[in-house]
């Protein structure tokens, strides 16, 4: 009990500072929009026209209308699984998070929980208006996948990680699929893929001695180092997979600035920085994914 408590004061103290702006934001906004983290949908929808571009380049103009209705479909996905997500975490987050809308009483849990479904459901009718059977499937997938997690698969541990891991590789394979050129994110999802599960296994290194007993973990299922290994390899396969452009000649030579990325990737995966800092660097390698994919697109 000991443990939880200090463990539960050091994230309280970690995110006194944070939480202090967050609050200070979170008084200008509707408690529901504030539930869908407006930041995080902005994140999403540079990832998802950044995969379109890459797959069209200096295309993406034609496929106007595709964009505009795939990303009111991203929108209210991500502010449904985010609905969903504090629903579930209620009680987690008044101590983690306690300037979100549920732990501090504006909206109650179940309110939280359809608002989401709600989300999802308006994401699926988005998708449906384009028309397209593949981004169809893959937004439907997609919500189903993220209501599966949050309810069953987070506390499943690996398993859990590897649908949030797939989940955000996805949302690449999807920016391609509304421009009709899945094959030209292939790469850049799978390098995201597999840099997100390395993070994912790390943040629950580093939430270990706080996650409740019925999560079961990879640390706890087989011990901090071994999954410290299993996410430094997923880091050196993520530097694989982001060379095979290079080694194929399938891009410009712009995407050489992949090695940026690459030098994060294998810093994060050499074990000399710890387990924070290794998950932070891995964090902003992703950025540096994206961007060299972009330029890699550009054929001077």
């Amino acid at each position: 009990m000991l443990d939880v408590y200090d463990n539960e004061r050091r994230i309280s103290d970690a995110n006194d500072q944070s939480t202090s702006i967050r609050s200070r934001y979170s008084r200008t906004l509707n408690p529901y929009i504030e539930l869908t983290r407006p930041a995080d949908i902005i994140v999403g929808l540079i990832g998802l026209i950044a995969a379109a571009f890459v797959a069209s380049g200096t295309n993406i103009a034609d496929h106007m209308m595709e964009v505009i209705i795939v990303s009111i479909a991203v929108v209210f996905y991500i502010a449904g699984g985010n609905s969903i997500n504090d629903s579930v975490d209620g009680e987690v987050d008044r101590i983690a998070h306690p300037d979100r809308p549920v732990p501090c009483g504006k909206i109650s849990s179940t309110s939280a929980f359809h608002f989401g479904l709600i989300c999802l459901a308006l994401a699926l009718a988005s998708s449906v208006i384009s028309m397209d059977p593949l981004v169809i499937m893959i937004v439907g997938i997609a919500c189903v996948a993220i209501t599966a997690y949050e309810m069953i698969l987070k506390k499943k541990g690996f398993i859990g990680n590897i649908t949030i891991a797939a989940l955000t590789g996805t949302s690449f394979i999807l920016g391609g699929a509304m421009v009709h050129n899945i094959s030209a994110c292939s790469v850049l999802s799978a390098t995201v893929f597999m840099i997100t599960l390395g993070r994912e296994i790390q943040k629950d290194i580093m939430d270990k001695d706080g996650d409740s007993a019925d999560r079961k973990t990879l640390p706890m299922r087989i011990g901090v180092e071994r999954s410290s290994v299993v996410a430094r390899l997923s880091y050196v396969v993520a530097v694989i997979i982001s060379s095979i452009p290079l080694m194929i000649g399938s891009s410009s030579i712009l995407y050489a600035l992949i090695s940026i990325a690459d030098v994060m990737l294998l810093i994060s995966a050499s074990g000399r920085v710890d387990t924070k800092c290794s998950e932070r660097i891995a964090k902003y390698s992703i950025l540096a994914v994206i961007v060299a994919s972009i330029l890699g697109t550009l054929h001077l």
